[in-house]
């Protein structure tokens, strides 16, 4: 199965029109590149660019990848955009602590206006989850 690596980099040769101009689009070397390219065109049995020391032209093989290329990496933007956002988290974390551990732990309430807090017998706070993943060691 092709990665997004490939993927990323048989669109960064399209866009550039060459390897190293891709290289440089991805923060990698030309043989970088090429390698990624090669495995790419490994697992799919098919060339996907003709090279020349000079130059590099698209086969027909890799026009046919570009619209699946251009979905999957669409794709994987929209999921890093949706899911990796804490904002597009919501919910609560609940945490029951003494109160004397809750002052001393948690941030000021201040600080987080949306943070609600309810008290019985001890401190418990409810944090709104933008705050993403906590780890309190006690």
């Amino acid at each position: 199965m092709p990665s997004v690596k490939e993927l990323e980099a048989f669109m960064a040769v399209l866009e550039a029109g060459s390897f190293e101009g891709a290289a440089r689009r991805l923060n990698a070397t030309p043989p970088a590149v090429s390698k990624r390219i090669s495995e790419l065109e490994s697992e799919l049995g098919v060339r996907l660019f003709e090279r020349t020391t000079r130059s590099c032209h698209m086969t027909l093989r890799g026009r046919a990848l570009v619209p699946f290329a251009q979905r999957v990496l669409t794709d994987i933007g929209e999921i890093r955009r949706t899911v990796g956002e804490r904002s597009s988290l919501t919910g609560h974390i609940r945490l029951g602590l003494p109160e004397t551990l809750a002052y001393s732990l948690l941030p000021e309430r201040s600080d987080y206006p949306s943070a609600m807090c309810a008290r019985s017998g001890t401190a418990s706070w409810i944090l709104p989850a933008s705050w993403g993943p906590c780890s309190i060691r006690i």
